[in-house]
């Protein structure tokens, strides 16, 4: 990959790099990536992975194309919390003991945390980065036709669309979700429904990757399906109180017909 590279950066070509972003919190970030025509996807991730650094990760599932041409994308990168194996003693990897279980790199000294996986013990790396700086750091000037994020379309949810999003909340990677949407406010927040949580959250309009309009008679048939093997009744869904009830129901009954909703969602996407 380095050869290949350094090849591509001696002939003025980038094979994957941010050209715009748009921050959306502290841990994620909107970017478009230019790039050429004839890369495949696990050459085109690779390239921008190695573009951005160990520091910040491609979000899998939400980098759609912006051209027939699929020589632009875009997409998410959020902030990776960089970790690696270690074998034995860490002070022998030139780490220094500051506390109990802590470690400070004498490259760097930046903090490290020694923790015990299933089979190998591993150091993870703490506090933040700052991820404009990082983005800026590897950020490519666009250049011609290269699309902007201004002229790039916000999406808007409406009530009942399956929603795919970045979900950031918690301490976890932040990764694609989906909720169907119940409502918005003047402030662009969608209030959702997901499987992940029992109760509905919020999602703002900059965390959106994609809005799918399922079809409400093939939604029900498959709500009713799973619930006459529970013997219960089910109606559409009316207002907001219902609605809630009405998409757990899905949640719950038809597992099987949202997974492979989601798995054709997930095709569309460039990776």
């Amino acid at each position: 990959m380095k050869n290949m590279n350094l090849k591509n950066l001696l002939a003025g070509v980038i094979p994957a790099a941010v050209t715009e972003y748009s921050i959306v919190n502290s841990r994620v970030a909107r970017v478009i990536v230019s790039t050429v025509s004839n890369v495949n996807t696990p050459q085109l991730r690779a390239a921008l992975q190695e573009n951005l650094g160990a520091s910040v990760t491609p979000i899998t599932g939400s980098f759609r194309w912006l051209s027939d041409q699929k020589n632009s994308l875009i997409g998410f990168v959020a902030l990776a919390t960089p970790q690696h194996l270690v074998d034995g003693d860490p002070t022998k990897a030139g780490y220094r003991l500051v506390a109990s279980n802590m470690y400070m790199s004498e490259a760097d000294q930046s903090v490290w945390e020694l923790k015990a996986g299933a089979s190998a013990q591993y150091m993870v790396r703490q506090g933040q980065d700052d991820l404009r700086e990082l983005l800026e750091n590897s950020r490519a000037t666009p250049r011609g036709s290269t699309p902007r994020m201004a002229s790039v379309i916000q999406a808007s949810a409406q009530p009942t669309e399956l929603v795919a999003f970045v979900n950031s909340f918690g301490n976890a990677q932040p990764a694609v979700d989906f909720g169907f949407c119940l409502s918005s406010d003047k402030d662009n927040n969608y209030t959702m429904i997901t499987a992940t949580y029992d109760q509905p959250i919020k999602v703002s309009a900059s965390e959106i990757v994609s809005i799918y309009a399922l079809d409400p008679n093939q939604v029900h048939q498959q709500i009713q399906r799973g619930a006459a093997a529970k013997s219960v009744s089910v109606t559409a869904a009316s207002d907001k109180s219902t609605m809630i009830d009405y998409y757990k129901r899905l949640y719950s009954y038809a597992p099987d017909y949202l997974k492979l909703v989601i798995k054709e969602i997930n095709e569309m996407a460039a990776f």
